[in-house]
């Protein structure tokens, strides 16, 4: 994040410097200087790729019950200023979140850094952190599908350049309750599995059976396509896995 506001702040200054000089009057410095403002661009765009490519990592999962939502997003991307819309709305929501748990405390000026306690981050409530993963998730896909020249464009993402640092620390909130989600819906989905393992047992040993046999007296455990209930997998194919995720406190630089 520090070498990122480096550059942003040498290629304001460029900027401003490249308003006050006629081309004409110096045509050397002029030139000198765009040359320096395409290489801080390029530097800030390889961050930039560098940071959403180790957001992907974290908070993407290629499973069908995802693969919706994301297609989506990439039909959306079709159209350059939606895609560009999408990419906003994310960092939009993420200052949003910081107000409702910083409120005033908080210095979220435009186009720079955010100042607030990141302990704070700890009143946000877990949908709202349910939310922002959707939003990250659709923010990283939005970044893959944006053209090369808009990803280097400065003035659209100063911004967001500037609080890459808090986007990343706000998806490790972001990862921490869906990784809990999901280890709740397991621990149900297992409790399940039991409860049915437990009726057909009790089922069996009433002679009971589902195959639609006629007769005979022995007892037999109800199968559905030939095949034993208590050892039928609820899993789905959407299974359960642990985002490889860094600890929120071995963050170097929290703000």
């Amino acid at each position: 994040a520090s070498q990122a506001h480096k550059f942003i702040d040498e290629a304001e200054d460029i900027e401003s410097h490249l308003e006050d000089i006629d081309p004409e009057d110096d045509p050397e410095e002029y030139e000198a200087l765009e040359h320096r403002l395409k290489e801080l661009t390029d530097h800030i765009s390889l961050l930039l790729n560098d940071i959403l490519a180790y957001l992907k990592g974290d908070v993407l999962r290629l499973v069908p019950s995802e693969l919706k939502a994301l297609s989506q997003v990439v039909m959306t991307c079709k159209d350059r200023q939606m895609c560009v819309k999408v990419f906003k709305e994310a960092h939009l929501f993420a200052k949003q979140i910081i107000t409702e748990a910083a409120g005033h405390k908080a210095k979220l000026g435009r186009n720079s850094h955010w100042d607030f306690d990141p302990d704070l981050l700890e009143n946000v409530a877990e949908r709202r952190w349910a939310e922002m993963m959707k939003h990250l998730k659709r923010l990283v896909i939005a970044y893959d599908n944006m053209p090369t020249d808009m990803r280097g464009d400065l003035l659209t993402f100063r911004e967001i350049i500037k609080n890459l640092d808090w986007l990343v620390i706000m998806s490790f909130h972001s990862v921490e309750v869906e990784e809990k989600r999901r280890d709740k819906a397991k621990k149900r989905m297992s409790h399940s599995d039991r409860n049915s393992s437990d009726d057909v047992s009790s089922y069996a040993g009433r002679g009971g059976s589902t195959t639609g046999g006629g007769g005979g007296g022995g007892h037999h455990a109800p199968s559905v396509s030939g095949r034993s209930m208590a050892s039928t997998d609820l899993g789905g194919n959407d299974a359960f896995d642990t985002a490889s995720m860094a600890s929120y406190g071995s963050i170097g630089s929290r703000g």
